[in-house]
């Protein structure tokens, strides 16, 4: 195994009473595609007290039920998956590939560093 191997490997490992890494991963998921789309869709961006009734008008819509749905299989995927390294490894890239369809290019380095800078700085702000 390779040093990033090594390290997802030692992550990846089980520890009683904890939650499996694959389980972390996918709630990490969900919580950045939730504030992604918050952010997308402008509901973000409105004053605090108009928030929520966007939030529950955006998840009347088609694409609120599609995301609830991506939600739902990541989590049931993560639940599934085991404790593998490879097996969480293709949960998190699948999840990172989730979050770069957001982008333009998500090819282009600089467009997914500025979207990881963003996530980074929402997630501290609202935590």
């Amino acid at each position: 195994m390779g040093r990033n191997d090594d390290a997802l490997a030692a992550l990846a490992r089980d520890v009683p009473g904890e939650q499996p890494l694959a389980v972390l991963v996918a709630g990490y998921g969900t919580l950045m595609l939730e504030n992604t789309l918050l952010t997308v869709t402008g509901i973000r961006a409105l004053p605090e007290a108009e928030q929520q009734e966007a939030i529950e008008v955006f998840n009347g819509t088609l694409s609120g039920h599609q995301a609830e749905l991506a939600a739902g299989f990541l989590h049931g995927w993560a639940r599934s998956t085991g404790s593998g390294a490879q097996a969480v490894g293709y949960l998190a890239r699948a999840v990172l590939q989730a979050l770069l369809s957001f982008t333009d290019n998500g090819d282009d380095e600089t467009e997914v560093r500025a979207l990881f800078d963003f996530l980074r700085a929402d997630a501290l702000a609202h935590s």
